[in-house]
């Protein structure tokens, strides 16, 4: 999105809802008084923004990936394996074994021939 956007994208290519969640997270966190966790909007997102960030720019992040659909399919996976993951939780071998099929998906799906413009 930078590549395309520059600095306007996140104002102007993010759904209102996805902006919103972010700075009501970001204004959560500075009433706890706690450190920001990061100075950039991108990083208190979930996989379910990204994908919906996905969605309104599939003409942009399209070209990057072999797939949009399956992108956002492997994100959707990779959301449920975060849960326990985040909150320490062991993974049972079968949730080990789905993580790292869908790193492999997401791997796989990276357009090895995609030059920015």
């Amino acid at each position: 999105m930078y590549d395309e956007y520059k600095d306007d994208w996140w104002e102007l290519h993010v759904p209102d809802d996805v902006k919103s969640y972010v700075k009501n997270l970001q204004n959560k966190e500075g009433d706890l008084g706690i450190s920001l966790r990061s100075k950039r909007d991108i990083d208190f997102t979930t996989f379910g923004h990204l994908v919906d960030i996905i969605k309104s720019n599939k003409d942009v992040v399209g070209v990057r990936f072999t797939s949009v659909n399956a992108l956002q399919r492997i994100l959707a996976v990779l959301n449920n394996v975060r849960g326990p993951i985040a909150h320490n939780t062991v993974l049972a071998p079968d949730e080990v074994a789905r993580l790292y099929v869908a790193i492999r998906d997401l791997f796989r799906l990276i357009r090895r021939t995609y030059t920015p413009a």
